[in-house]
């Protein structure tokens, strides 16, 4: 109810309801009927009510919206069919997702492999590393069943952890880097042999470190939570 009063459709109903409410307080106030002739004096009130009334009723309603929380906007969705995904691409996918959940990349849930294919599929862009987890960050813009803030808690993009230098025992702070695209993923020790092993083309993994950080970080590749 509040998101149609907000709306353009909405505002106009309600102005048109406060000039038929004013029509029928002028006309009872004045002790008249509208008969289209005379009383040129009393026509002039009747019309000055009917609009004092309306815009009365308008200015209220836009001062009581303004107390009312307009609520988390909207996200975009995907409109039009998704095609199916080319079965090379995939396995490729299924190849690259299971690699990532093997070193623990995805926390605190591991998502549905085919919650990636529609980014490949509408797209139609190679999969890479950096793509697989573009894909899952903005999988809810095609599925609404997606969730990928339960999937990448501690995979940032273009964010410089906080206390990354001194990670949890048996983990590391990893890095990607593709053109101005940079993504920082928390993995277990070993994970960047394992990952280069299945794909390291174009862009393959490497540990970051403070030399890696402090070039990315001057070039405004990377940003520290701190800022």
């Amino acid at each position: 109810m509040t998101a149609f009063l907000r709306s353009t459709a909405g505002r106009w109903t309600v102005r048109i309801l406060g000039l038929a409410g004013g029509w029928v307080v002028a006309t009872q106030a004045l002790g008249m009927a509208w008969d289209g002739g005379g009383h040129l004096f009393l026509v002039a009130m009747l019309v000055v009510v009917v609009l004092a009334f309306a815009y009365a009723i308008d200015q209220f309603l836009g001062l009581a919206l303004s107390f009312v929380p307009a609520g988390p906007a909207s996200r975009p969705r995907h409109s039009g069919p998704i095609p199916p995904l080319a079965k090379a691409k995939q396995a490729r996918v299924r190849r690259m997702h299971a690699a990532l959940a093997q070193v623990g990349a995805f926390a605190p849930q591991v998502p549905p492999v085919e919650a990636a294919f529609p980014a490949f599929a509408v797209d139609r862009q190679p999969v890479s590393w950096i793509a697989l987890l573009d894909a899952y960050a903005g999988a809810d813009y095609y599925l609404d069943t997606a969730e990928p803030a339960q999937w990448l808690d501690t995979i940032l993009f273009s964010r410089l952890p906080d206390g990354w230098d001194s990670p949890p025992q048996g983990r590391r702070w990893a890095l990607l880097w593709e053109d101005e695209t940079v993504i920082v993923a928390l993995l277990v020790d070993g994970a960047v042999d394992a990952l280069n092993a299945i794909e390291s083309a174009p862009t393959g993994w490497e540990w970051l470190d403070a030399e890696a950080a402090a070039a990315l970080g001057q070039a405004g590749l990377l940003i520290s939570t701190n800022d």
